[in-house]
C-alpha cells in the first residue's frame, strides 16, 4: 500500500517543476500608453515610475530591494493577436539576462480589428549583478 501513496506524492510535485524555465509575467497587457517599442530596465524608484508612466497606470506597489523591473512595449500595432513573451531568465556569473519574444499573429489567425500596445513586466532578483535584456525571434 505505501507505493500508491508515493506515487501519489510524486505526482502532486509535477506541476511545480514543469513550469520552472519560463518565467510568467508580474503584469502584461495590450493597451499601454507607449505607442512604440522600446525596452526598459528599472533597478530604482524613478525608473520604476518611469515604467508606469509608459504604461498608463500608477504603480502598484513599490519596487523591492534587490529587484529590477524589465519592461518590454511592442510599440503599437493596428490589430490584437500580439503579446509579449518572457523566455528565460538566466542568473550569469556577472550578470543576470532576460530574454523575451513578441508574438505575433499567424497569417489566418482572427483577430480584433483596433489599435494595441501589448507590454509586459518582469521582475528579476538581479542580487547586485547588472540585467541585461534580449529579444529572441
Amino acid at each position: 500500500m505505501a507505493r500508491p501513496l508515493l506515487l501519489t506524492g510524486l505526482l502532486a510535485l509535477l506541476p511545480f517543476t514543469a513550469c520552472a524555465t519560463t518565467p510568467a509575467p508580474d503584469w502584461q497587457g495590450n493597451a499601454a500608453q507607449a505607442t512604440a517599442a522600446e525596452t526598459l530596465v528599472a533597478s530604482d524608484p524613478a525608473g520604476w515610475q518611469q515604467v508606469w508612466t509608459k504604461v498608463g497606470q500608477a504603480a502598484p506597489r513599490d519596487l523591492p530591494d534587490d529587484t529590477t523591473a524589465v519592461a518590454v512595449f511592442a510599440g503599437q500595432k493596428r490589430t490584437g493577436g500580439y503579446s509579449v513573451e518572457f523566455v528565460a531568465v538566466q542568473d550569469g556569473a556577472s550578470a543576470v539576462t532576460v530574454t523575451y519574444r513578441i508574438r505575433k499573429p499567424r497569417f489566418d489567425e482572427m483577430v480584433t480589428q483596433a489599435l494595441t500596445s501589448p507590454y509586459a513586466i518582469q521582475l528579476v532578483s538581479n542580487q547586485g549583478k547588472p540585467v541585461t535584456v534580449q529579444e529572441v525571434r
